[in-house]
């Protein structure tokens, strides 16, 4: 360990769907000396949120509030502060806010306080369909194909569909709106105050940002969508900088410097998306490849350039040089639904998902377990449907609530074998498979039926705040204690904890078959 590392702290936080969690860590070990959780006050509630229609929106007051209780749950009582070097900021994407000409959160201003069109509109929120739509037609008219780094198409999820919806229907708020922040660049900002270099990750994979048309396509392709308003919107993201979440975005403010006690050279790293952080906690780099299973599921692989060449490989829901690990392909596919998935099952029976796991895991496969398809809010990967809904084929009066938790289980794992698959086809493979989040560490049930239905082998991360250790290596890097995320992964990656080998003669494959034919993927 070198004496630069030697000794040093930093801090990773981050905000994902329910809750923000921070870790202090041991820069040179990657060692958890303390962590805190905080889960969103309002959001807990369903405030301004309506699951019925797909909007699901979060308060800005729920950001600030959960950023300094987990702060100071991982500061307090912790004697050498002056070793924290460095923190590291990641959260959902596309989670974008309409901001004033300030770049406040237009929640926080009287007027709009209870909006939810002024409030953080989540990564699942779908009620920009239409504009989503539009957005790809558009796009694919157009020479330069603005939309290739997402297989020519641009999901619901992403910011400038969300952008748009609300523009064209709250005109208020479209009065009042002057620029646009991601969750994760607003996190930074309140850290290190003043302007800030924004997460490239997030501008790259949500955005359409790219360094092929110079940044954002020109303001003329966004007027021709939604007018001077959507266009201006543009124009005032076009003229932040952009880095990728291992630079330094700046440094902790005095506000915070003085409230938490810490140095005054305290570095603030770039923000970056949760999955794409937790990729990098998990070691995701060149023949290793990360799941992230949470409430959805985000597939991570970086691969060499030479393996994708030129080509934009289809279906995928990202493709950006440099995305997740510097040197290398960054690809992104997953589900958007999946322990959402068993959170339905768990509410429509009144069972627990662990409930539900143990009874399940001693069936045997017969005909008697229903088969389910996995898009209960759309299809991310492979090929983006937002519209898709979910199936379940082969009820009768003898299905019980196991067997309908097994065939959604199953229908998460059959998602996930289609998205490899896919790669495969597309000639990208991984030797590992890595799984982190809360539900590899809590269901050996779902883990050793992705197994057997993939027929891979997974390891599971030992620690389940893999993407706030990755927003803290990235910290360490932006820090100056490493040279590279890569240098950081090679010391700082948290050893597996379990692995799950596929068992022969599961049964699954003709089932895997109906799944395809009922989704159109056959």
């Amino acid at each position: 360990m070198s004496e630069q590392v030697d000794g040093k702290t930093v801090i990773g936080v981050d905000f994902g769907s329910d809750s923000a969690r921070a870790i202090l860590v041991d820069a040179g070990t990657g060692g958890i000396l303390a962590s805190s959780t905080c889960p969103y006050a309002r959001w807990a509630k369903g405030y301004a949120s309506a699951s019925s229609e797909a909007r699901f929106r979060q308060h800005p007051l729920d950001h600030q509030e959960a950023l300094r209780t987990i702060l100071h749950g991982v500061l307090d009582g912790f004697a050498r502060r002056e070793t924290v070097a460095g923190i590291g900021v990641d959260a959902t994407a596309s989670t974008p806010c309409l901001t004033d000409a300030s770049g406040t959160p237009l929640a926080l201003l009287p007027e709009f306080a209870d909006d939810p069109d002024a409030m953080f509109v989540l990564w699942k929120d779908h009620t920009a369909e239409e504009e989503a739509r539009l957005i790809v037609a558009a796009a694919n008219a157009a020479s330069a194909r603005y939309c290739r780094h997402s297989a020519d198409t641009y999901s619901p999820e992403n910011c400038w569909g969300k952008v748009w919806h609300i523009l064209r229907t709250d005109p208020a708020v479209a009065e009042k709106a002057a620029g646009v922040v991601e969750s994760c660049d607003w996190l930074t900002s309140l850290l290190a105050g003043g302007p800030i270099l924004r997460s490239r990750c997030a501008a790259a994979y949500k955005q359409m940002w790219s360094p092929a048309w110079d940044g954002f396509p020109p303001s003329l392709f966004f007027a021709s969508l939604g007018g001077t308003r959507l266009a201006a919107i543009r124009d005032a993201l076009a003229g932040c900088r952009f880095a990728p979440a291992s630079a330094r975005a700046g440094t902790l403010s005095a506000a915070w410097t003085d409230e938490l006690g810490l140095g005054a050279d305290v570095a603030v790293g770039v923000g970056n998306i949760d999955a794409h952080s937790g990729a990098v906690g998990a070691g995701c780099n060149a023949g290793t490849a990360a799941f992230i299973l949470g409430t959805s599921a985000c597939v991570m692989y970086a691969v060499s350039p030479e393996v994708v060449g030129e080509r934009m490989v289809p279906g995928v829901f990202g493709q950006v040089p440099d995305g997740i690990v510097d040197g290398l392909e960054g690809i992104e596919m997953g589900q958007s639904a999946f322990g959402d998935a068993y959170a339905w099952t768990s509410r429509l029976v009144a069972k627990s998902a662990a409930e539900l796991d143990g009874l399940a895991s001693s069936l045997s496969l017969d005909g008697a377990i229903p088969v389910a398809t996995d898009w209960f809010n759309g299809r991310r990967s492979p090929f983006q449907d937002a519209s898709a809904t979910a199936a379940i084929k082969g009820l009768s009066l003898g299905t019980d609530a196991v067997r309908l938790h097994y065939a959604v289980v199953e229908a998460t794992a059959f998602g996930i074998r289609a998205i490899i698959e896919h790669l495969e086809r597309n000639g990208i493979r991984a030797e590992r498979h890595v799984a982190i989040g809360g539900i590899p560490r809590k269901s050996p049930f779902v883990m050793q039926m992705l197994s057997d239905v993939t027929g891979k082998t997974f390891e599971v991360c030992a620690t389940g705040d893999a993407c706030a250790l990755g927003a803290a290596m990235h910290a360490a890097v932006a820090a100056g204690l490493y040279g590279s995320v890569a240098e950081a992964q090679a010391k700082m990656c948290a050893p597996s904890c379990a692995t799950y080998r596929p068992r022969p003669g599961h049964g699954h494959d003709d089932r895997y078959e109906t799944y395809k034919s009922m989704g159109g993927l056959a």
